[in-house]
């Protein structure tokens, strides 16, 4: 009879558990071929390394988006870093204004965005729109809010695909506390004016509106301004130059005009930071309310 060694290998595969268990002689031993034996804690192992490197990366990412915001509550202060972050601002639109404001707004410190845009991305919008090669084809509100939270990862943006109208404009953007123009049509950027001073009749929000107007072609670009309107309505822009054949809407002047929006929101939250220094920030908005 042979000697039986105390030695033993698994038998069969599994996850986290034995299949099956016995003991082999040591004349078996040498006859063994242990690769299929081995299989399965060989597999639990790597399982289990990829799983700790996807924590590991997870971990990473939080701590990134710690050191982001870190660095903003440093640069502005404890308090008016909580106030940026209660601060809810809406983008009608997320062309070559409304995706280079809001990733102006992130990295200045506001999180609480809602975008708003039936359109997609196209290889046309590359030459000064937020977004890049591998996103043609993709609705510009998603595609937006995934380069935004590579930004800022604690980012709390709501993407809506949607047409504004008259018929869904209280609906999007009546619980925000700023709104940004940021369309291509001066037709629809009139509407979006008017609706705006309506329902300000209604409610006191939004507080305030950024618009533009002019911001095609190149070279003057000192002659982008801020025009104030009214305490709670502002223009950005030449006032003259349309898009069109010889004008185009090119990178350079477009994004003068959406640092200039974001810079006129930042503004004026600072300067009526008591709106919002005891503002609950929870939402109160739902899609379809």
């Amino acid at each position: 009879m042979p000697a039986v060694t105390s030695r033993f290998l698994k038998t069969g595969t599994g996850y986290g558990r034995t299949v099956g268990m016995r003991f082999f002689s040591t004349d078996e031993l040498g006859k063994v071929d242990p690769a299929p034996v081995l299989a399965g804690p060989l597999a639990l192992r790597n399982r289990l390394s990829t799983k700790r490197e996807a924590g590991e990366k997870m971990g990473s990412k939080r701590k990134e988006a710690n050191s982001f915001e870190a660095e903003l509550a440093n640069l502005w202060g404890e308090e008016f870093y909580r106030v940026l972050g209660k601060v809810r601002v809406g983008l009608a639109g997320a062309g070559g204004l409304g995706s280079n404001c809001a990733a102006y707004l992130v990295r200045t410190g506001f999180r609480r965005l809602r975008v708003v845009d039936f359109d997609r991305v196209s290889p046309a919008n590359l030459n000064r729109q937020f977004y890049f090669q591998e996103q043609v084809g993709m609705e510009k509100v998603h595609a937006l809010r995934e380069n935004l939270l590579r930004i800022n990862p604690s980012l709390e943006l709501e993407p809506v695909v949607a047409r504004v109208g008259r018929e869904n404009f209280r609906r999007l953007f009546a619980d925000c506390d700023i709104l940004v123009e940021a369309f291509d049509d001066p037709g629809e950027k009139q509407a979006l004016t008017r609706l705006f001073f309506d329902l300000r009749v209604e409610c006191s929000r939004p507080y305030l509106l950024v618009a533009a107007s002019g911001v095609a072609g190149w070279g003057a670009s000192d002659a982008i301004r801020c025009r104030k309107v009214l305490d709670c309505f502002y223009l950005v822009g030449d006032e003259k130059t349309a898009v069109g054949k010889e004008h185009p809407p090119l990178a350079p002047r477009v994004n003068v005009a959406a640092a200039k929006q974001a810079d006129l929101v930042l503004d004026f939250v600072y300067s009526n930071r008591h709106l919002w220094e005891k503002a609950n920030p929870e939402r109160r908005w739902e899609e379809g309310g």
